[in-house]
């Protein structure tokens, strides 16, 4: 469903900015 495409992307974009935030804060990533 369109939905499930838009949250897939949503949650990998939501992926991607906290991996560049922790790398802009110098924090390792927790996962």
């Amino acid at each position: 469903m369109h939905m499930v495409a838009w949250w897939g992307e949503y949650f990998l974009f939501a992926i991607e900015l906290c991996d560049l935030l922790h790398e802009g804060l110098g924090i390792a990533p927790a996962g």
